[in-house]
């Protein structure tokens, strides 16, 4: 399998030109766009991100284990003199709470975020795509032989060009 790289000024072309390469049997490994665009996304086929439910996660895991630690350490000491104040007294423990909830929902969030970097690389198969801040870009997957058959169709899509990686 050889890779060609194509560039367009506009989502429309980009939109059009996958559409014409999946017809012609060719698989699009990854699309590239200076901005955000779900659209594209769509039609890239690209998956919802696991970083949010794992931050959420994370949070209430560090939450309630600040809540249990502080806790469990107090009735520890049951004989603690607090001057009457009750053992367990919430504002103070919310403190230790929040912060476990805050650091634990970051590391998962973190945590999330590399992991499927790391599987979303794999999957494409390279690292980087030369691209500029200007240009939507488009990598397809083409057989060696049909290289320039395949850079025609994107041509005729309405890139502006193309080259092989």
């Amino acid at each position: 399998m050889t890779r060609i790289v194509a560039w367009f000024q506009t989502p429309d072309a980009v939109e059009r030109a996958v559409q014409e390469a999946t017809a012609a049997g060719l698989r699009t490994a990854t699309i590239c766009s200076p901005v955000f665009n779900e659209r594209l996304l769509r039609i890239a086929g690209a998956n919802r991100t696991p970083v949010p439910a794992a931050a959420l996660a994370g949070a209430l895991a560090g939450g309630a284990a600040g809540l249990i630690f502080t806790i469990y350490t107090v009735r520890q000491w049951p004989d603690l003199i607090v001057g009457g104040k009750p053992l367990i007294a919430l504002p103070s423990f919310l403190i230790v709470a929040v912060e476990l909830l805050i650091l634990l929902g970051a590391i998962a969030a973190a945590a999330t975020f590399q992991i499927a970097s790391m599987r979303a690389r794999r999957k494409i198969g390279f690292r980087t795509v030369p691209m500029s801040d200007a240009h939507f870009v488009v990598v397809v997957d083409a057989q060696a032989n049909a290289v320039d058959a395949a850079a025609g169709l994107l041509m005729r899509a309405g890139a502006d060009g193309w080259k092989r990686l």
